[in-house]
Protein backbone atom coordinates (compact mmCIF):
# COMPACT_ATOMS: atom_id res chain seq x y z
CA UNK A 1 0.00 0.00 0.00
CA UNK A 2 1.14 3.56 -0.81
CA UNK A 3 0.30 6.59 1.13
CA UNK A 4 -0.90 9.48 -1.23
CA UNK A 5 1.48 12.87 0.34
CA UNK A 6 4.23 13.31 2.73
CA UNK A 7 5.80 16.97 3.04
CA UNK A 8 9.24 17.21 4.30
CA UNK A 9 10.29 20.79 5.55
CA UNK A 10 14.41 21.55 5.39
CA UNK A 11 16.24 19.57 1.84
CA UNK A 12 19.52 19.20 4.17
CA UNK A 13 20.92 15.85 4.71
CA UNK A 14 17.74 14.85 7.19
CA UNK A 15 15.51 16.18 4.88
CA UNK A 16 16.99 13.88 1.90
CA UNK A 17 17.54 10.62 3.71
CA UNK A 18 13.47 11.60 5.11
CA UNK A 19 12.45 11.77 1.02
CA UNK A 20 14.53 8.48 0.52
CA UNK A 21 12.23 6.71 2.84
CA UNK A 22 9.26 7.90 2.48
CA UNK A 23 9.63 8.20 -1.51
CA UNK A 24 8.87 4.49 -1.27
CA UNK A 25 5.57 4.64 0.37
CA UNK A 26 3.93 7.69 -0.83
CA UNK A 27 2.82 8.81 -4.23
CA UNK A 28 4.19 12.07 -4.14
CA UNK A 29 7.01 13.71 -1.58
CA UNK A 30 7.81 17.48 -1.52
CA UNK A 31 10.64 18.56 0.39
CA UNK A 32 10.46 22.29 0.62
CA UNK A 33 13.29 24.64 1.40
CA UNK A 34 13.93 28.51 1.46
CA UNK A 35 17.93 27.89 0.26
CA UNK A 36 18.27 28.68 -3.36
CA UNK A 37 21.83 26.75 -3.10
CA UNK A 38 19.97 23.52 -2.47
CA UNK A 39 21.63 20.35 -4.37
CA UNK A 40 24.25 22.18 -5.58
CA UNK A 41 28.11 21.15 -3.88
CA UNK A 42 29.05 24.07 -1.94
CA UNK A 43 28.11 24.84 1.56
CA UNK A 44 24.76 26.57 2.30
CA UNK A 45 24.07 30.00 4.42
CA UNK A 46 21.03 27.30 6.23
CA UNK A 47 23.60 24.76 7.06
CA UNK A 48 26.15 26.93 9.22
CA UNK A 49 28.37 24.06 10.30
CA UNK A 50 28.19 22.35 6.70
CA UNK A 51 31.38 23.56 5.64
CA UNK A 52 33.69 22.03 8.23
CA UNK A 53 34.57 18.58 8.93
CA UNK A 54 31.65 15.84 9.12
CA UNK A 55 31.88 11.93 9.55
CA UNK A 56 29.51 9.44 8.26
CA UNK A 57 30.38 7.01 11.00
CA UNK A 58 30.40 3.45 10.00
CA UNK A 59 27.47 1.88 11.20
CA UNK A 60 26.25 5.32 9.10
CA UNK A 61 27.56 3.94 5.89
CA UNK A 62 26.06 0.45 6.42
CA UNK A 63 22.63 1.99 5.94
CA UNK A 64 23.00 4.79 3.34
CA UNK A 65 24.58 1.34 1.81
CA UNK A 66 21.11 0.22 2.11
CA UNK A 67 19.55 3.35 0.36
CA UNK A 68 22.13 3.89 -2.14
CA UNK A 69 24.68 2.20 -4.36
CA UNK A 70 28.12 3.46 -2.55
CA UNK A 71 29.33 3.48 -6.39
CA UNK A 72 26.85 6.52 -7.44
CA UNK A 73 27.93 8.40 -4.23
CA UNK A 74 31.03 7.74 -3.36
CA UNK A 75 33.27 6.33 -6.35
CA UNK A 76 32.52 8.82 -8.60
CA UNK A 77 34.08 11.78 -6.57
CA UNK A 78 36.93 9.84 -6.10
CA UNK A 79 36.66 9.37 -2.16
CA UNK A 80 39.47 8.82 -0.09
CA UNK A 81 39.13 5.32 2.30
CA UNK A 82 40.02 5.52 5.99
CA UNK A 83 41.02 2.66 8.22
CA UNK A 84 40.54 3.92 11.48
CA UNK A 85 43.33 2.70 12.86
CA UNK A 86 46.21 1.89 10.20
CA UNK A 87 45.55 5.41 8.03
CA UNK A 88 44.93 7.77 11.77
CA UNK A 89 47.47 9.33 13.66
CA UNK A 90 44.90 9.88 17.04
CA UNK A 91 46.71 11.81 19.94
CA UNK A 92 45.79 12.99 23.22
CA UNK A 93 47.43 14.96 26.25
CA UNK A 94 48.41 11.23 27.24
CA UNK A 95 49.66 9.85 23.94
CA UNK A 96 48.73 8.18 20.80
CA UNK A 97 46.35 5.49 19.97
CA UNK A 98 48.06 2.19 18.14
CA UNK A 99 48.00 1.99 14.56
CA UNK A 100 47.26 -1.29 12.76
CA UNK A 101 45.33 -2.60 10.11
CA UNK A 102 41.85 -3.17 11.11
CA UNK A 103 38.20 -3.67 9.45
CA UNK A 104 36.73 -0.12 10.43
CA UNK A 105 37.02 1.51 6.81
CA UNK A 106 35.22 3.97 5.91
CA UNK A 107 34.83 7.12 3.26
CA UNK A 108 35.65 10.57 3.69
CA UNK A 109 34.08 13.51 2.28
CA UNK A 110 32.50 16.67 2.70
CA UNK A 111 29.00 17.27 3.34
CA UNK A 112 28.17 19.39 0.75
CA UNK A 113 29.72 16.31 -1.84
CA UNK A 114 27.51 13.95 -0.34
CA UNK A 115 23.98 16.33 0.10
CA UNK A 116 24.52 17.12 -4.06
CA UNK A 117 25.12 13.43 -4.57
CA UNK A 118 22.07 11.98 -2.82
CA UNK A 119 20.00 15.48 -4.32
CA UNK A 120 21.02 14.06 -7.74
CA UNK A 121 19.84 10.81 -6.97
CA UNK A 122 16.68 11.72 -5.76
CA UNK A 123 15.82 14.10 -8.16
CA UNK A 124 15.60 11.26 -10.78
CA UNK A 125 12.57 9.52 -8.75
CA UNK A 126 9.46 11.21 -10.21
CA UNK A 127 7.38 11.18 -7.09
CA UNK A 128 10.33 13.40 -5.34
CA UNK A 129 9.55 17.01 -6.14
CA UNK A 130 11.80 20.18 -4.23
CA UNK A 131 10.34 23.16 -3.85
CA UNK A 132 11.51 26.49 -2.64
CA UNK A 133 10.01 28.63 -0.05
CA UNK A 134 10.02 29.66 3.49
CA UNK A 135 7.49 27.55 5.69
CA UNK A 136 5.53 29.66 7.94
CA UNK A 137 3.21 27.22 10.02
CA UNK A 138 0.55 23.99 10.07
CA UNK A 139 -3.17 23.44 10.37
CA UNK A 140 -3.96 21.05 13.12
CA UNK A 141 -7.16 19.44 13.37
CA UNK A 142 -7.64 17.12 16.54
CA UNK A 143 -4.48 15.68 16.71
CA UNK A 144 -3.29 15.75 13.15
CA UNK A 145 -1.64 18.24 11.22
CA UNK A 146 -3.55 18.37 7.56
CA UNK A 147 -1.74 21.15 6.02
CA UNK A 148 1.96 23.25 5.85
CA UNK A 149 1.32 27.08 5.48
CA UNK A 150 4.12 28.98 3.13
CA UNK A 151 4.99 32.40 2.97
CA UNK A 152 5.15 32.34 -1.36
CA UNK A 153 1.77 33.08 -2.79
CA UNK A 154 0.03 31.84 0.39
CA UNK A 155 -0.13 28.48 -0.66
CA UNK A 156 -0.55 25.47 1.71
CA UNK A 157 0.20 22.01 0.91
CA UNK A 158 -2.06 18.89 2.52
CA UNK A 159 -0.50 15.42 3.36
CA UNK A 160 -0.89 12.25 5.01
CA UNK A 161 2.32 13.13 7.21
CA UNK A 162 4.52 15.44 7.48
CA UNK A 163 8.99 15.66 8.49
CA UNK A 164 10.49 18.14 10.30
CA UNK A 165 13.95 18.37 9.26
CA UNK A 166 15.04 21.65 9.27
CA UNK A 167 18.49 21.77 11.29
CA UNK A 168 19.47 22.90 15.03
CA UNK A 169 17.56 26.47 14.52
CA UNK A 170 14.42 25.41 13.05
CA UNK A 171 11.78 27.13 15.25
CA UNK A 172 9.68 24.30 16.65
CA UNK A 173 7.37 26.54 18.58
CA UNK A 174 6.24 28.36 15.68
CA UNK A 175 4.39 25.92 14.20
CA UNK A 176 1.60 25.16 16.34
CA UNK A 177 0.17 26.31 19.95
CA UNK A 178 0.26 23.00 21.39
CA UNK A 179 4.23 23.29 21.15
CA UNK A 180 4.81 25.51 23.99
CA UNK A 181 7.70 24.90 27.00
CA UNK A 182 8.39 21.43 25.11
CA UNK A 183 10.14 18.87 27.41
CA UNK A 184 13.90 18.50 26.33
CA UNK A 185 17.29 17.54 27.67
CA UNK A 186 19.58 20.45 26.96
CA UNK A 187 23.36 20.45 27.89
CA UNK A 188 25.85 23.40 27.50
CA UNK A 189 29.01 22.67 25.20
CA UNK A 190 30.53 25.65 23.96
CA UNK A 191 32.59 24.35 21.10
CA UNK A 192 33.99 26.90 18.58
CA UNK A 193 34.57 25.18 14.89
CA UNK A 194 37.24 27.25 12.47
CA UNK A 195 37.87 24.88 9.29
CA UNK A 196 40.25 25.74 6.40
CA UNK A 197 40.11 23.29 3.12
CA UNK A 198 44.01 22.48 2.34
CA UNK A 199 45.28 20.99 -0.96
CA UNK A 200 45.50 17.42 0.13
CA UNK A 201 49.53 16.93 -1.64
CA UNK A 202 50.86 20.38 0.53
CA UNK A 203 50.35 18.59 3.84
CA UNK A 204 52.79 17.17 5.67
CA UNK A 205 51.12 13.74 6.44
CA UNK A 206 54.01 11.60 7.35
CA UNK A 207 52.76 7.82 6.66
CA UNK A 208 48.85 8.32 7.79
CA UNK A 209 46.30 10.16 5.85
CA UNK A 210 44.02 11.44 9.04
CA UNK A 211 45.32 13.19 11.75
CA UNK A 212 43.22 13.71 14.90
CA UNK A 213 44.53 15.15 18.49
CA UNK A 214 41.60 14.59 21.25
CA UNK A 215 41.43 17.48 23.45
CA UNK A 216 40.56 17.18 26.96
CA UNK A 217 38.11 19.76 28.66
CA UNK A 218 38.51 21.56 31.07
CA UNK A 219 42.85 21.37 31.09
CA UNK A 220 43.62 20.51 27.47
CA UNK A 221 40.72 22.74 25.91
CA UNK A 222 41.64 23.08 22.42
CA UNK A 223 41.73 19.50 19.90
CA UNK A 224 42.58 19.91 15.92
CA UNK A 225 41.57 17.25 13.20
CA UNK A 226 43.04 17.13 9.64
CA UNK A 227 40.53 15.08 7.53
CA UNK A 228 40.84 14.23 3.17
CA UNK A 229 37.85 14.78 1.36
CA UNK A 230 36.93 13.99 -2.15
CA UNK A 231 38.95 15.77 -5.22
CA UNK A 232 42.60 15.76 -3.62
CA UNK A 233 41.47 18.21 -0.93
CA UNK A 234 41.43 17.96 2.64
CA UNK A 235 39.51 19.78 5.57
CA UNK A 236 41.87 21.14 9.05
CA UNK A 237 39.55 21.98 11.91
CA UNK A 238 40.31 23.41 14.87
CA UNK A 239 37.81 22.96 17.72
CA UNK A 240 37.68 25.05 21.28
CA UNK A 241 36.40 24.09 24.26
CA UNK A 242 34.54 27.66 26.07
CA UNK A 243 33.55 30.88 24.86
CA UNK A 244 36.26 32.10 22.27
CA UNK A 245 37.46 36.13 22.56
CA UNK A 246 37.77 36.61 18.75
CA UNK A 247 35.74 33.64 16.87
CA UNK A 248 36.52 34.67 13.18
CA UNK A 249 40.03 34.63 12.29
CA UNK A 250 42.08 35.05 8.83
CA UNK A 251 44.56 32.41 7.54
CA UNK A 252 47.01 34.24 9.82
CA UNK A 253 44.80 34.26 12.78
CA UNK A 254 44.16 30.28 12.03
CA UNK A 255 47.48 29.04 11.84
CA UNK A 256 48.62 31.35 14.75
CA UNK A 257 45.60 28.77 16.74
CA UNK A 258 47.42 26.47 15.20
CA UNK A 259 50.59 26.05 16.97
CA UNK A 260 48.45 26.12 20.24
CA UNK A 261 47.73 22.61 19.42
CA UNK A 262 49.46 20.65 21.69
CA UNK A 263 52.30 18.17 20.72
CA UNK A 264 52.90 20.52 17.70
CA UNK A 265 51.67 17.81 14.67
CA UNK A 266 49.08 19.74 14.07
CA UNK A 267 50.59 22.92 13.00
CA UNK A 268 53.93 20.83 11.25
CA UNK A 269 50.96 18.82 9.18
CA UNK A 270 49.40 22.30 7.74
CA UNK A 271 52.75 24.92 8.24
CA UNK A 272 53.26 24.86 3.64
CA UNK A 273 49.75 23.52 3.07
CA UNK A 274 47.95 25.90 0.06
CA UNK A 275 44.40 26.68 1.21
CA UNK A 276 41.67 26.63 -0.94
CA UNK A 277 39.02 28.53 1.58
CA UNK A 278 38.62 31.28 3.36
CA UNK A 279 38.21 30.45 7.96
CA UNK A 280 34.53 29.28 8.01
CA UNK A 281 33.68 29.77 11.57
CA UNK A 282 31.02 27.60 13.73
CA UNK A 283 29.97 28.27 17.45
CA UNK A 284 27.65 25.13 18.98
CA UNK A 285 26.34 26.78 22.46
CA UNK A 286 24.47 23.18 23.59
CA UNK A 287 23.62 19.69 22.60
CA UNK A 288 19.90 18.57 23.58
CA UNK A 289 17.39 16.23 22.80
CA UNK A 290 13.86 17.19 22.03
CA UNK A 291 10.99 14.67 23.53
CA UNK A 292 7.47 15.14 21.31
CA UNK A 293 6.52 12.07 22.60
CA UNK A 294 6.19 13.51 26.32
CA UNK A 295 4.05 16.60 24.80
CA UNK A 296 0.33 16.40 24.87
CA UNK A 297 -1.43 16.61 21.70
CA UNK A 298 1.44 17.23 19.38
CA UNK A 299 0.25 16.06 16.35
CA UNK A 300 0.22 12.12 15.58
CA UNK A 301 1.71 12.71 11.71
CA UNK A 302 4.40 15.38 12.72
CA UNK A 303 8.09 13.69 12.97
CA UNK A 304 11.16 14.94 14.00
CA UNK A 305 14.14 14.10 12.82
CA UNK A 306 18.00 15.16 12.28
CA UNK A 307 18.84 18.20 14.56
CA UNK A 308 15.04 19.30 15.07
CA UNK A 309 14.65 16.12 17.27
CA UNK A 310 18.66 15.58 18.83
CA UNK A 311 21.49 17.77 18.13
CA UNK A 312 25.11 16.28 19.29
CA UNK A 313 28.35 17.77 19.96
CA UNK A 314 29.78 17.82 16.71
CA UNK A 315 33.29 16.51 17.68
CA UNK A 316 32.40 13.13 18.06
CA UNK A 317 31.12 12.79 14.15
CA UNK A 318 27.85 11.04 15.28
CA UNK A 319 25.44 13.50 13.63
CA UNK A 320 24.84 12.04 10.28
CA UNK A 321 24.19 8.89 11.36
CA UNK A 322 22.14 9.28 14.23
CA UNK A 323 20.03 10.97 11.10
CA UNK A 324 20.04 7.29 9.19
CA UNK A 325 18.94 5.47 12.53
CA UNK A 326 15.85 7.43 12.61
CA UNK A 327 15.53 7.20 9.04
CA UNK A 328 15.63 2.89 9.21
CA UNK A 329 13.27 3.18 12.21
CA UNK A 330 11.02 5.12 10.17
CA UNK A 331 11.05 3.03 7.25
CA UNK A 332 10.48 -0.35 9.21
CA UNK A 333 7.26 1.66 10.69
CA UNK A 334 5.97 2.64 7.27
CA UNK A 335 6.14 -1.10 5.79
CA UNK A 336 3.83 -1.99 8.87
CA UNK A 337 1.85 1.41 7.55
CA UNK A 338 2.26 2.74 11.51
CA UNK A 339 2.50 6.74 11.00
CA UNK A 340 2.97 7.28 14.94
CA UNK A 341 4.86 10.12 15.50
CA UNK A 342 4.47 9.41 19.92
CA UNK A 343 6.35 5.78 18.79
CA UNK A 344 8.66 6.98 16.50
CA UNK A 345 9.75 9.79 19.03
CA UNK A 346 9.85 7.16 21.66
CA UNK A 347 12.12 4.89 19.93
CA UNK A 348 14.26 7.49 18.76
CA UNK A 349 15.08 8.35 22.00
CA UNK A 350 15.70 4.83 22.91
CA UNK A 351 17.94 4.18 19.88
CA UNK A 352 19.83 7.67 19.66
CA UNK A 353 20.52 6.87 24.01
CA UNK A 354 24.17 5.39 23.12
CA UNK A 355 25.58 8.49 20.59
CA UNK A 356 23.74 10.72 23.16
CA UNK A 357 25.64 9.99 25.72
CA UNK A 358 28.96 9.15 24.13
CA UNK A 359 28.36 12.89 23.23
CA UNK A 360 27.62 14.06 27.01
CA UNK A 361 30.25 11.99 28.70
CA UNK A 362 32.69 13.53 25.90
CA UNK A 363 31.74 17.01 26.56
CA UNK A 364 31.58 17.04 30.40
CA UNK A 365 34.52 18.66 32.32
CA UNK A 366 33.46 17.44 35.98
CA UNK A 367 35.07 14.68 37.39
CA UNK A 368 32.15 12.42 37.61
CA UNK A 369 32.86 8.52 37.65
CA UNK A 370 32.33 7.84 33.91
CA UNK A 371 34.27 10.57 33.10
CA UNK A 372 37.33 9.10 35.20
CA UNK A 373 36.34 5.84 33.79
CA UNK A 374 35.84 6.88 29.82
CA UNK A 375 39.31 8.91 30.73
CA UNK A 376 41.25 5.51 32.22
CA UNK A 377 40.13 3.27 29.44
CA UNK A 378 41.27 5.72 26.43
CA UNK A 379 44.58 5.75 28.27
CA UNK A 380 44.55 1.89 28.24
CA UNK A 381 43.63 1.96 24.54
CA UNK A 382 46.97 3.10 23.93
CA UNK A 383 48.85 0.45 24.81
CA UNK A 384 45.91 -2.40 23.71
CA UNK A 385 44.60 -3.24 20.41
CA UNK A 386 42.17 -5.24 21.77
CA UNK A 387 41.01 -2.63 23.68
CA UNK A 388 41.13 -0.03 21.12
CA UNK A 389 39.17 -2.17 18.43
CA UNK A 390 36.48 -1.99 21.00
CA UNK A 391 36.33 1.65 21.20
CA UNK A 392 36.33 2.05 17.63
CA UNK A 393 33.39 -0.46 16.92
CA UNK A 394 31.28 1.62 20.25
CA UNK A 395 32.70 5.03 18.53
CA UNK A 396 30.93 3.96 15.35
CA UNK A 397 27.99 2.68 17.13
CA UNK A 398 28.33 -0.66 16.10
CA UNK A 399 29.05 -2.38 19.70
CA UNK A 400 27.06 -1.10 22.38
CA UNK A 401 28.39 0.86 25.78
CA UNK A 402 28.62 -2.38 27.38
CA UNK A 403 31.54 -3.87 25.17
CA UNK A 404 34.13 -0.75 27.05
CA UNK A 405 34.13 -2.73 30.27
CA UNK A 406 36.98 -3.12 31.86
CA UNK A 407 38.03 -4.21 35.23
CA UNK A 408 41.45 -2.36 35.27
CA UNK A 409 39.89 0.75 33.94
CA UNK A 410 36.88 0.48 36.67
CA UNK A 411 38.92 0.13 39.78
CA UNK A 412 41.60 2.88 38.84
CA UNK A 413 38.09 5.00 38.42
CA UNK A 414 36.98 3.95 41.62
CA UNK A 415 40.17 4.57 43.01
CA UNK A 416 40.55 7.78 41.05
CA UNK A 417 43.97 6.81 40.07
CA UNK A 418 44.80 8.66 36.56
CA UNK A 419 48.28 8.30 35.25
CA UNK A 420 49.42 10.78 32.68
CA UNK A 421 52.32 10.88 30.00
CA UNK A 422 52.77 14.05 28.49
CA UNK A 423 52.72 13.79 24.10
CA UNK A 424 55.85 13.59 22.85
CA UNK A 425 55.77 17.61 21.12
CA UNK A 426 56.69 16.79 16.69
Amino acid sequence: MKFDRAVIVGAGFSGLIAARILSDHFQSVIVIDKDECVGLSRPRSGVPQGAHLHVLLKQGQNILRTLFPAEKLFDQGNCPIIDWAADTKWESMTGAFPRYNSDMKTYSFSRPFLEAGIHSLLAKRPNVSFIRSRVEGMIVESNIATHICGQDLGFTWGADLFVLAGGQNFPVNRFTDLIVDEPKFHIPIKIAYRSVVFETSSLRFDGFKQYYYQMTPPHDPIGAVICPIEGGRSIATIVEYGEPTALKVDLDGFMNIARKVPGGRFAHIIKDGRAFSDVSVFYKPSMYMRRPDQITGFPQNVFCIGDVFCSLNPVFGQGMTSVLIQGELLAEMLKTESMSSNIFHAVSASRLHMPFLLSKLGSDISASFSKRYLKTYLLRCQQSQKLHRKFLGALHLERPLSSLFDIPALVSALLCKMPVTKLEKK
